[in-house]
């Protein structure tokens, strides 16, 4: 593996740490628009004191991506900069919102309430710049970059598609880390309001990856042809780790579903980086032939990336270790 497959490998394993780590964050939103009955308050509450202030910590990853991406693939980044500026600008203020709609839970409960829709657009709008990118919408003529009508590319169906799925999977695992919550505080009430939730998420998660993948095969070849060569093992084993936790959810292991709906997320992020290799920008631009950052540049950022993550995973522990020590269980 030379070092730029290296480098790539790298900032793809970010992204998979972010859906993770800051997807769930987000996707917490979900479940604070849609409380049990008569605990909206309480239940609200619960959730805060479950993800402390640890999860927002994740977002710094996602600013280390498009940095990442600038040092290592600077046409890259700069194609990606061009045509998805309005979207990226439109995610980094539904973060900042998200936090804002946490300090306004007891000041503006309708105010609150419509910040964290804003939380669910962002992970849409990352689900969305996917679909856009693997569905070939980025042409160049000529080596030019031929202008990218971004409201037609989004109203694709595969695009949306792929929107609504991310909304769900981090949605779902924002749903199996409060059932663990639950469980470890021993609230009975919540842990059976949480699981027909959880549930749901998994119908509808499944019915939206079902929908995409029928969508892949006509308006995505690329992407299609990758899932079913090189990506078909990965297809195996994905499957069978989300069949395995729909298993689990079902015999109420909490614990089990929710380590396994982690493994799943990391699978589906590499299969579907695994069936789009070797394109960076579908259908032009591979990583043979994207222009790359300087050797010492790349060993910079890798030496550095490495000791940063290193850095932040110690940091999200030692937070992890003060919001979440048993004196601070969340409770109803």
């Amino acid at each position: 593996m030379n070092l730029i497959k290296l480098v790539t490998f790298l900032l793809w394993f970010v992204l998979i740490v972010y859906i993770i780590l800051g997807g769930t964050a987000l996707g917490m939103a979900t479940w604070e628009l849609f409380p049990p009955k008569e605990q909206g308050a309480q239940y609200r509450l619960f959730i805060h004191k479950a993800i402390g202030p640890t999860w927002e910590a994740s977002h710094l990853l996602l600013i280390y991506l498009p940095f990442g991406l600038f040092l290592a693939y600077p046409f890259v980044y700069s194609v990606l900069s061009t045509v998805f500026l309005v979207p990226a600008i439109l995610i980094l203020v539904a973060i900042v919102l998200r936090v804002i709609a946490l300090i306004l839970l007891s000041i503006n409960a309708m105010l609150s309430r419509l910040l964290r829709l804003v939380s669910l657009l962002a992970l849409f709008l990352l689900g969305t710049i996917a679909g856009v990118i693997a569905s070939g919408q980025i042409i160049f003529q000529q080596d030019q970059l031929v202008p990218v009508n971004l409201w037609n590319s989004y109203v694709i169906p595969f695009a949306v598609v792929m929107g609504a799925f991310v909304v769900a999977l981090c949605s779902l695992q924002a749903c199996l880390y409060l059932l663990v919550r639950a469980e470890e505080a021993e609230n009975d009430t919540l842990i059976a309001a949480l699981r027909s939730r959880s549930l749901i998420a998994v119908a509808v998660t499944t019915i939206l990856a079902l929908v995409g993948l029928i969508l892949a095969r006509a308006d995505v070849p690329i992407l299609w042809h990758g899932m079913i060569k090189q990506g078909i093992f990965l297809l195996v084993v994905t499957t069978f780790f989300w069949l395995w936790m729909v298993w689990s959810l079902f015999q109420e292991a909490y614990h089990r579903a929710r380590n396994l709906m982690i493994i799943e997320t990391a699978l589906l992020l590499l299969w579907w980086g695994a069936s789009q290799t070797p394109y960076l920008i579908p259908p032009h631009i591979t990583i043979d032939y994207a222009t790359v950052g300087p050797y010492n540049v790349l060993i910079a950022l890798l030496i550095g990336s490495i000791i940063g993550l290193v850095c932040l995973f110690l940091a999200i522990r030692y937070h992890s270790h003060i919001f979440k020590s048993r004196g601070s269980e969340p409770s109803m």
